[in-house]
């Protein structure tokens, strides 16, 4: 799972500000980078990932597959969170719908900052 992330952010990086990353996974990171099993968890890989999306302006969303095996959110959800996608488990049933909802999200802006002028009669309450 790790070095499908990392490759689909890097890719996405690529495009404009606020392209996107679908992960669908019905299972725990368990090899290579990322891998979250054995004596070779690698949890902060996950921390270096969202940094480097929120750099790159890429939203990561998770969609797990519910079933018996377990999808570590913890650490998948770091990601999605710093980046502003959305996390849902969904039955395999309805993987299409659910894929569709993910991609339809509109990005309204990317890295954006409010200037906010008043008249000097008005005042923001604390």
């Amino acid at each position: 799972m790790g070095p499908g992330l990392l490759s689909s952010v890097a890719l996405a990086s690529n495009g404009l500000p606020g392209s996107k990353v679908i992960i669908c996974t019905d299972g725990l990171a368990n090899v290579g980078i990322g891998s979250l099993e054995g004596h070779h968890k690698d949890e902060m890989f996950y921390d270096r990932v969202s940094e480097y999306a929120v750099e790159k302006g890429v939203q990561v969303s998770i969609l797990t597959i519910k079933g018996d095996a377990q999808c570590s959110i913890k650490n998948l959800g770091k990601v999605a969170n710093a980046t502003n996608g959305t996390i849902s488990r969904v039955d395999p049933s309805k993987l299409g719908g659910e894929f569709n909802k993910v991609v339809e999200d509109e990005i309204i802006g990317i890295d954006c900052e409010i200037k906010i002028r008043l008249n000097m009669m008005f005042r923001f309450r604390k």
